[in-house]
């Protein structure tokens, strides 16, 4: 793994599944590997163009990833992070690198999703999103009735609080009009 054509190996990674014009694709960003808990930053998109629609294991295949180009601002690279699916978008939300964060990216899949070609690509973007959540790491979310939901988590201690971020403000009305 690792050589270009296959993600290297990582835990603590964040994973959303999209449908982008009929296509299946699959978007991850980032986790760590080591003791040391070594950051990446890269974002990897996994098409799915199988089979025969019965949902079986065999349907996915065959499978293949990519590294889209990127525009945009990326992201630090991060663990512990989530990435959450709303429209062709996917909201990336805290996690940590030195210290644990509390920032939004939202990775927006743009191009003709008909093709088998590279002619996807990414645009990284940091919306304004008022007073964000604290900083915090291992947390779950959830893009529902047009927001964004966060729980819990990790900085230290551990969390039990639930935060929501509008969809509108993130992604614009049609990424929370997908969630409703």
């Amino acid at each position: 793994g690792g050589d270009g054509g296959w993600p290297a190996a990582r835990r603590f990674a964040a994973m959303a599944s999209h449908t982008h014009g009929g296509r299946r694709l699959a978007m991850m960003h980032g986790g760590c590997y080591g003791a040391d808990y070594a950051c990446l930053g890269d974002l990897w998109l996994l098409t799915c163009d199988g089979g025969g629609g019965g949902g079986g294991a065999l349907d996915a295949l065959p499978i293949r990833w990519m590294r889209p180009p990127l525009s945009g601002t990326p992201p630090e690279a991060r663990w512990g992070h989530t990435l959450t699916a709303a429209g062709a978008s996917a909201i990336l939300f805290g996690g940590r690198h030195h210290a644990d964060l509390r920032d939004t990216h939202v990775a927006t899949i743009v191009g003709d999703p008909s093709s088998h070609t590279h002619s996807i690509s990414v645009v990284w973007s940091t919306p304004h999103v008022g007073v964000p959540p604290p900083p915090r790491r291992r947390h779950t979310a959830v893009a529902a009735g047009g927001a964004l939901i966060v729980f819990g988590g990790f900085d230290g201690g551990f969390l039990a609080d639930t935060h929501t971020l509008s969809l509108t403000h993130v992604c614009g009305g049609e990424a929370a009009a997908a969630t409703d």
